[in-house]
């Protein structure tokens, strides 16, 4: 019963360590999206203006 109760708590830690990583990824991958969008519209500001 110990044992079972402990392997919850791990595979809940998990869940959780999981949820977190893709989380981070999610927001690391959004970013990397608001940059190359940033660049570009700055690459097309700079082209309209010339």
């Amino acid at each position: 019963m110990l044992l079972c109760c402990h392997d919850l708590k791990i595979g809940k830690k998990m869940k959780r360590a999981l949820y977190f990583d893709s989380l981070i990824l999610a927001v690391g991958n959004l970013q990397k999206a608001a940059c190359t969008a940033i660049r570009f519209r700055h690459i097309l500001i700079f082209c309209t203006s010339h």
